[in-house]
């Protein structure tokens, strides 16, 4: 919800010119749907159906994927701060942070951290992948009859 009402409060503070307190902090508020989309919805993947690991095998995988996402909410937040303390908070058309898409001079470190994006999305198909094959097993044990 803190995502939502982020978004209207971030662009009439900056895109609007009205004068509202904790425009920043709006904008970063802003971001935080991608955590919840890109880390936790995955999880649910893994963890299904009864909240625990398929075996002990999994925990590296887990430790893994948590690492990576983890590394990349923090460096993602980290980006975001930067360019607004550097450049200042302004919103694009589309409503996102300006400078973020084309970073430059002391904020050109933010187009690195989009890199690890595409190391996230290699768990989510194994994720599916291990659910899937879960269905598969014999009755009593996850899997159809």
């Amino acid at each position: 919800m803190l995502a939502l009402d982020a978004g209207p409060y971030a662009w009439l503070a900056y895109r609007m010119g009205y004068r509202l307190p904790f425009g920043p902090a709006a904008v970063l508020l802003g971001a935080s749907y991608f955590p919840v989309l890109t880390i936790a919805l995955p999880l649910v993947f893994l963890l299904f159906p009864d909240g625990e690991l398929p075996s002990p095998r999994w925990r590296w995988v887990l430790w893994s994927y948590l690492t990576v996402a983890t590394g990349l909410f923090l460096l993602g937040y980290a980006a975001m701060v930067t360019v607004i303390i550097t450049r200042g908070a302004h919103l694009d058309a589309s409503g996102g942070l300006a400078g973020w898409d084309h970073p430059s001079g002391s904020t050109a470190w933010v187009a690195k951290v989009n890199m690890l994006f595409p190391a996230l999305l290699v768990f989510w198909p194994v994720f599916a992948a291990r659910l899937m094959l879960s269905w598969r097993g014999p009755a009593g044990t996850g899997g159809s009859s």
